[in-house]
């Protein structure tokens, strides 16, 4: 089992953000994230947090309730594999692409990016994906897309880059997004808890809060890192994703350790 330092990490999702043109990162006030030490690297897989035994596999979303705003869906001129280009660990795969729709409606707005093979990418064939979509909530899906985009994504299994496909999965789900439907983008990467928050913080909590990898020995790899919203309800988040030998499509693992109703 490895740690790694939270910088690049940061670094990576900056990148990916830019070039995905997702929403706006919020800047944050300059105390919200202290300065402790680096906490020491842990000296046994216990020391993970029961990475293998947490419960609500899924993606990760808010509670919160959407409105239905009005609008339609169009296709993007957006490629957003675009981003693979600066990361030499990972490509897709030969004659697959990425394609994206947006929809956009005043300060609200979604997206949605499948991987589709590229015969199957012409202007016509998305167009007919567009007139079968419905509102926000039911997006263009081309009939021979893959079920999950990250299903076209390989690469060399270094331990890096599985830090990377969980970022660029999650900053392309969140794709499109605006307003009322952000949620990965109010969270932010981190290895100590905010000074703003730490009195909250319990000794029954994670204490190494860096993120960290275990590779076993049937090739199968567990990450492990952890993220603030710093939004209300601001939240502390552990997120483990679990790829298996074969791929980079990993069964993703949320679990909420800390929230706080009141803005801080």
């Amino acid at each position: 089992m490895q740690t790694f330092s939270i910088a690049p990490l940061r670094k990576v999702r900056q990148y990916i953000t830019k070039n995905l043109q997702v929403s706006e990162i919020d800047t944050l006030s300059p105390h919200f994230f202290d300065d402790d030490d680096d906490i020491p690297e842990p000296d046994s897989l216990n020391a993970l947090g029961g990475i293998f035994n947490m419960g609500g596999v899924g993606d990760f979303d808010d509670d919160t309730a959407h409105t239905e705003p009005e609008g339609s869906w169009t296709i993007s001129n957006m490629n957003p594999a675009d981003v693979l280009y600066k990361f030499p660990g990972l490509q897709l795969k030969p004659k697959i692409r990425l394609v994206s729709f947006t929809f956009q409606h005043h300060t609200d707005g979604k997206g949605v990016v499948w991987a589709v093979p590229e015969q199957y990418c012409t202007t016509d064939y998305l167009e007919r994906a567009v007139e079968n979509a419905g509102g926000v909530k039911q997006p263009p899906h081309p009939s021979d897309a893959f079920a999950d985009f990250m299903d076209a994504i390989e690469g060399d299994r270094s331990l890096v880059t599985f830090f990377v496909a969980s970022i660029l999965r999650r900053e392309i789900l969140e794709y499109g997004a605006k307003g009322q439907f952000q949620n990965w983008t109010h969270h932010r990467l981190i290895d100590t808890v905010p000074a703003s928050i730490k009195s909250y913080w319990k000794s029954e909590h994670p204490q190494n809060l860096r993120p960290k990898i275990n590779e076993l020995s049937d090739g199968k790899v567990a990450i492990e890192f952890f993220t603030c919203r710093v939004v209300p309800p601001v939240m502390i988040v552990r997120h483990v994703d679990q790829y298996p030998a074969q791929n980079y499509s990993p069964k993703t693992t949320h679990q909420v350790l800390l929230k706080l109703k009141e803005k801080h």
